[in-house]
């Protein structure tokens, strides 16, 4: 009975290591970086500032059926209340339908949005060891 019990659990011990993906349903994403540049098929009209530099760009393909997530994000010169106005401003007149949004925290405000397919998430926060304000922006689009 014991070697009946090592050999199941030796068996389930493998088919999770190697088909664990399968079973779950779980895959990893191909994730994409492109530099300094806006990934393609993001959002456009976006209220982005004049100068900004990215500094993080890239694309997450979760694979076939699957959504495309594509985040960006950069230091600004506003601040942070002028940034969460700007960008909540822009997708609400953009047919965006704001589903939640946080401002309890002065250093730190965001929203989630959805729009047929589409989820916008915005963030603006002051990093802690530089005081810069940085904006992340994440756009999922179904396929």
């Amino acid at each position: 009975m014991v070697v009946v019990i090592i050999i199941f659990v030796g068996l389930a011990y493998y088919l999770w290591t190697n088909y664990g993906d399968l079973l779950t349903g779980q895959t990893e994403p191909e994730i994409f970086s492109v530099g300094q540049e806006m990934p393609e098929g993001f959002l456009s009209g976006l209220p982005i500032e004049s100068g900004a530099v990215l500094k993080d760009s890239f694309t997450a393909d979760y694979g076939a059926g699957n959504p495309v997530q594509r985040t960006i994000s950069y230091h600004s010169q506003r601040s942070i209340d002028a940034n969460f106005q700007n960008f909540f401003n822009y997708a609400t007149n953009n047919g965006w339908e704001v589903i939640n949004q946080d401002e309890t925290n002065p250093g730190l405000k965001a929203f989630y949005a959805v729009k047929e397919k589409g989820e916008f998430n915005f963030t603006v926060n002051q990093e802690i060891a530089t005081n810069k304000i940085l904006v992340t922006i994440t756009y999922s689009e179904g396929q």
